[in-house]
């Protein structure tokens, strides 16, 4: 089943095309302005080591990435969401009703973040910062952080939603929802969510990862149990 639910996700997918050239065209104003910035700063090729660090903390900003990123393509999700209620009434589960929402989002949220991924990566390549294999796993780690963070907080989104069966709620939650962890980051309380800002080793951010993984389990079970005992 979930094979052929991802399947007709994927033919939704142009729905979103719009939303995506939007969101690309902020990504490459991000990273660019990132790229500009860092090679304008001569200090950041003082050496190997510091310069990937460095490189690093601009890349991974929590102003462009947790402000702006995060928050257009929460905003992107909770607009375009759509499943085929028809398909319960054929089926008669709405278990296909919450495969159709996660898949769907799944795969637009990978679409919205494999450019950003790219154009990330290539900048480090391009500076000359990826010298061994420690840098390339921490890069490499972080760019994944990105995506399950972007992943948890359209999936918290879409509960609001799914709750009040209102878009303009689904975007309110999204808003509120990323304000609150910038905010929680600007005063100093670390979150998982909000680890890919930080400069760590590679075991570090693998745990980081592995620790997202069961809160987007607990949070995509919260979300079935709602599609499930919502009143169609």
């Amino acid at each position: 089943m979930i094979y052929n639910v991802f399947k007709q996700q994927v033919q939704y997918m142009p729905l979103y095309f719009k939303a995506f050239g939007i969101a690309n065209i902020i990504v490459l104003l991000i990273v660019t302005s990132k790229f500009i910035t860092i090679i304008s700063e001569p200090t950041v090729f003082t050496s190997g080591s510091m310069m990937f660090a460095t490189v690093y903390t601009q890349m991974f900003g929590k102003f462009a990435i947790g402000l702006i990123y995060l928050l257009v393509t929460s905003l992107i999700a909770v607009s375009h969401i759509s499943y085929r209620f028809t398909d319960y009434l054929t089926i008669g589960t709405r278990q296909i009703l919450f495969y159709q929402i996660l898949v769907q989002s799944i795969l637009a949220q990978f679409l919205l973040w494999a450019p950003w991924a790219m154009l990330t990566a290539t900048s480090f390549v391009g500076l000359g910062t990826i010298t061994n294999p420690q840098t390339l796993a921490i890069l490499l780690l972080g760019l994944v952080q990105v995506y399950f963070t972007q992943l948890f907080l359209v999936l918290i989104a879409l509960i609001g939603l799914m709750l009040t069966e209102k878009k303009a709620i689904g975007i309110f939650v999204a808003i509120s929802l990323n304000l609150l962890l910038f905010s929680l980051h600007q005063i100093g309380i670390s979150m998982p969510l909000g680890r890919f800002t930080e400069f760590e080793a590679p075991l570090a951010k693998l745990i980081n990862c592995l620790s997202l993984l069961p809160m987007l389990y607990i949070i995509s079970a919260i979300l079935n149990a709602i599609v499930k005992g919502r009143d169609y």
